[in-house]
C-alpha cells in the first residue's frame, strides 16, 4: 500500500477519540461484570445477609478485599495496556494484597486453632468455589483479550499478567455475592488459591493471543 493510499484511508476513517474509546473499553468491562452477577443471580443466587455486611467484620473484611483487588488490578491492566504508563504500583500492590491475606488467614489459624478453623475452610461448598471461579475467570480473561486487541502493550508479559489477576478479581467478586464463607483462610485458600493457578495456567495463553 502506498503512503498516500493509507492517508486516503485514514482519512475517510478516522480513529475514535481516546475519551471515546476510553469510555467504550470500560463500559465492556462494566457490562461484562454486570453479566456475570446477573448469571449468579440467576444460577446460584445471592447470599441472603448481604444487606447486612456492614454489621459483620469478618464480612466486610472479604468484600473490601475482593473490591481492592478487583480496582487494583484493573489499574494495572489499563496501565500496562498503554505505553508510558507506569504499572509498577498496581503490580506490586497486588503481591502485597495476597500477602497480607496469607498473613492475616495465618494469624486466624493461630488465633483460633485448626480444629475450629477446619470445618469453615474444608466442606463442600469448595470445589464449586474455584470452579466458579475459574469459569467466570476464563470468561472474563476472553473477553478482556478482545477488548485488549485495542491496546498497546509494551510488555507482554505484564499484560498477560494483569489480565489474567484482573479476570480472576472479576470471577472472585462476582461468585463472593453468592458465597457465605468469610474466614480469611478460605479466602486465601480457595479464592486466591484459585486466582493464583488461573494466572499461571492462563499467562502463557493470554500472552500468545494478545498480539496486536
Amino acid at each position: 500500500m502506498r503512503t498516500d493510499d493509507l492517508i486516503c484511508m485514514m482519512a475517510k476513517n478516522p480513529p475514535c477519540s481516546g475519551a471515546k474509546r476510553k469510555a467504550v473499553i470500560w463500559g465492556s468491562v462494566v457490562a461484562l461484570f454486570a453479566l456475570m452477577v446477573t448469571a449468579v443471580y440467576f444460577t446460584l443466587g445471592l447470599r441472603s445477609d448481604i444487606t447486612h455486611v456492614m454489621d459483620d467484620p469478618a464480612m466486610m473484611f472479604k468484600y473490601a478485599f475482593l473490591a481492592a483487588a478487583l480496582v487494583g488490578s484493573a489499574i494495572g491492566w489499563w496501565r500496562s495496556g498503554h505505553p508510558g504508563r507506569c504499572c509498577k504500583l498496581p503490580f506490586y500492590g497486588m503481591i502485597f494484597l495476597g500477602t497480607f491475606l496469607v498473613f492475616d488467614a495465618g494469624h486466624a489459624v493461630y488465633l483460633q486453632g485448626m480444629d475450629a478453623v477446619a470445618p469453615q475452610v474444608f466442606d463442600g461448598t469448595a470445589g464449586m468455589c474455584v470452579l466458579s471461579i475459574a469459569l467466570f475467570a476464563g470468561i472474563a480473561a476472553a473477553v478482556l483479550i478482545l477488548i485488549s486487541k485495542c491496546m498497546a502493550p509494551v510488555n507482554a508479559c505484564l499484560h498477560a499478567c494483569m489480565t489474567a489477576i484482573f479476570a480472576s478479581s472479576l470471577g472472585a467478586l462476582a461468585y463472593g455475592l453468592h458465597c457465605s464463607h468469610d474466614h480469611p483462610a478460605y479466602l486465601a485458600l480457595w479464592y486466591g488459591g484459585t486466582a493464583l493457578a488461573f494466572t499461571l495456567i492462563a499467562l502463557p495463553i493470554i500472552r500468545k493471543n494478545q498480539s496486536w
